[in-house]
Protein backbone atom coordinates (compact mmCIF):
# COMPACT_ATOMS: atom_id res chain seq x y z
CA UNK A 1 0.00 0.00 0.00
CA UNK A 2 2.80 2.37 0.92
CA UNK A 3 4.59 1.77 -2.40
CA UNK A 4 1.36 2.51 -4.31
CA UNK A 5 1.09 5.86 -2.56
CA UNK A 6 4.71 6.67 -3.36
CA UNK A 7 4.21 5.78 -7.03
CA UNK A 8 0.99 7.80 -7.15
CA UNK A 9 2.79 10.78 -5.64
CA UNK A 10 5.53 10.55 -8.26
CA UNK A 11 2.96 10.36 -11.06
CA UNK A 12 1.21 13.46 -9.74
CA UNK A 13 4.48 15.36 -9.49
CA UNK A 14 5.50 14.40 -13.02
CA UNK A 15 2.05 15.31 -14.33
CA UNK A 16 2.40 18.82 -12.88
CA UNK A 17 5.13 19.76 -15.37
CA UNK A 18 7.65 20.26 -12.56
CA UNK A 19 5.74 23.27 -11.18
CA UNK A 20 5.45 22.59 -7.43
CA UNK A 21 2.80 25.29 -6.86
CA UNK A 22 0.47 23.81 -9.47
CA UNK A 23 1.21 20.34 -8.23
CA UNK A 24 0.35 21.18 -4.63
CA UNK A 25 -2.91 22.87 -5.60
CA UNK A 26 -3.95 19.96 -7.81
CA UNK A 27 -3.03 17.40 -5.18
CA UNK A 28 -4.97 19.33 -2.53
CA UNK A 29 -7.96 19.54 -4.87
CA UNK A 30 -7.75 15.81 -5.65
CA UNK A 31 -7.55 14.89 -1.98
CA UNK A 32 -10.82 16.76 -1.39
CA UNK A 33 -12.48 15.67 -4.64
CA UNK A 34 -11.73 11.95 -4.45
CA UNK A 35 -14.46 9.63 -3.27
CA UNK A 36 -18.15 9.03 -3.78
CA UNK A 37 -20.48 12.04 -3.78
CA UNK A 38 -24.26 11.74 -3.34
CA UNK A 39 -26.74 14.16 -4.83
CA UNK A 40 -28.32 16.64 -2.49
CA UNK A 41 -29.99 18.75 -5.19
CA UNK A 42 -29.95 19.43 -8.92
CA UNK A 43 -31.23 22.54 -10.64
CA UNK A 44 -31.44 23.78 -14.19
CA UNK A 45 -31.72 27.53 -14.74
CA UNK A 46 -32.74 27.95 -11.08
CA UNK A 47 -35.55 25.36 -11.39
CA UNK A 48 -35.33 22.42 -8.95
CA UNK A 49 -34.84 19.20 -10.96
CA UNK A 50 -33.71 16.95 -8.10
CA UNK A 51 -36.60 14.52 -8.61
CA UNK A 52 -35.20 13.66 -12.07
CA UNK A 53 -31.80 12.74 -10.63
CA UNK A 54 -32.82 10.39 -7.78
CA UNK A 55 -29.92 8.13 -6.76
CA UNK A 56 -27.33 10.15 -8.71
CA UNK A 57 -23.79 9.67 -7.45
CA UNK A 58 -20.40 10.52 -8.85
CA UNK A 59 -17.11 9.01 -7.79
CA UNK A 60 -13.87 10.85 -8.49
CA UNK A 61 -10.64 8.84 -8.42
CA UNK A 62 -7.02 9.92 -7.85
CA UNK A 63 -6.14 8.88 -11.43
CA UNK A 64 -8.46 11.69 -12.62
CA UNK A 65 -11.23 9.37 -13.72
CA UNK A 66 -14.86 9.47 -12.65
CA UNK A 67 -17.84 7.13 -12.61
CA UNK A 68 -21.48 8.15 -12.43
CA UNK A 69 -24.50 6.17 -11.25
CA UNK A 70 -28.09 7.05 -12.14
CA UNK A 71 -27.45 9.95 -14.50
CA UNK A 72 -30.72 11.39 -15.80
CA UNK A 73 -28.93 12.66 -18.91
CA UNK A 74 -25.62 11.26 -20.15
CA UNK A 75 -24.99 14.41 -22.19
CA UNK A 76 -24.84 16.29 -18.89
CA UNK A 77 -23.09 13.57 -16.87
CA UNK A 78 -21.68 10.62 -18.86
CA UNK A 79 -21.37 7.27 -17.14
CA UNK A 80 -17.57 7.35 -17.05
CA UNK A 81 -14.73 9.58 -18.14
CA UNK A 82 -11.54 11.33 -17.21
CA UNK A 83 -10.77 14.96 -16.43
CA UNK A 84 -7.97 17.48 -16.12
CA UNK A 85 -7.69 20.63 -14.08
CA UNK A 86 -7.88 23.73 -16.29
CA UNK A 87 -5.18 26.36 -16.18
CA UNK A 88 -1.78 26.35 -14.56
CA UNK A 89 -2.39 28.78 -11.72
CA UNK A 90 -4.25 28.37 -8.47
CA UNK A 91 -7.10 30.51 -9.77
CA UNK A 92 -7.59 28.12 -12.68
CA UNK A 93 -8.02 25.10 -10.43
CA UNK A 94 -11.71 25.74 -9.94
CA UNK A 95 -12.48 24.39 -13.43
CA UNK A 96 -12.07 20.86 -14.66
CA UNK A 97 -12.37 19.73 -18.24
CA UNK A 98 -13.87 16.29 -18.79
CA UNK A 99 -12.70 13.91 -21.51
CA UNK A 100 -15.74 14.95 -23.59
CA UNK A 101 -14.36 18.55 -23.49
CA UNK A 102 -17.16 19.75 -21.20
CA UNK A 103 -16.06 22.35 -18.63
CA UNK A 104 -17.28 21.72 -15.10
CA UNK A 105 -16.99 24.53 -12.57
CA UNK A 106 -16.17 23.66 -8.96
CA UNK A 107 -18.16 26.28 -7.07
CA UNK A 108 -17.65 24.73 -3.61
CA UNK A 109 -15.28 21.99 -2.51
CA UNK A 110 -14.77 20.88 1.07
CA UNK A 111 -14.21 17.44 2.58
CA UNK A 112 -17.99 16.92 2.79
CA UNK A 113 -19.57 19.32 0.29
CA UNK A 114 -19.23 19.70 -3.49
CA UNK A 115 -21.11 22.14 -5.73
CA UNK A 116 -20.61 21.77 -9.47
CA UNK A 117 -22.05 23.82 -12.31
CA UNK A 118 -22.13 22.91 -15.97
CA UNK A 119 -23.09 25.15 -18.87
CA UNK A 120 -24.72 23.03 -21.55
CA UNK A 121 -25.36 25.24 -24.54
CA UNK A 122 -25.61 29.02 -24.47
CA UNK A 123 -28.34 29.36 -21.84
CA UNK A 124 -28.59 26.03 -20.06
CA UNK A 125 -26.80 25.94 -16.71
CA UNK A 126 -27.03 22.96 -14.38
CA UNK A 127 -26.01 23.11 -10.72
CA UNK A 128 -25.37 19.94 -8.72
CA UNK A 129 -24.97 20.05 -4.95
CA UNK A 130 -23.45 16.89 -3.53
CA UNK A 131 -22.40 15.53 -0.14
CA UNK A 132 -20.11 12.74 1.00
Amino acid sequence: MKSILIILGLVVILACNNDPDVCCVQLDQMELLKGKWNLESASNEDVDRTSEWIGFTITFNMDKSFAVENSADYDIWPQTGTFEFAGTEGAGQDVIIRSDNQQVYIDTLTDKELHLSIDVGAKDQWVFKLKK
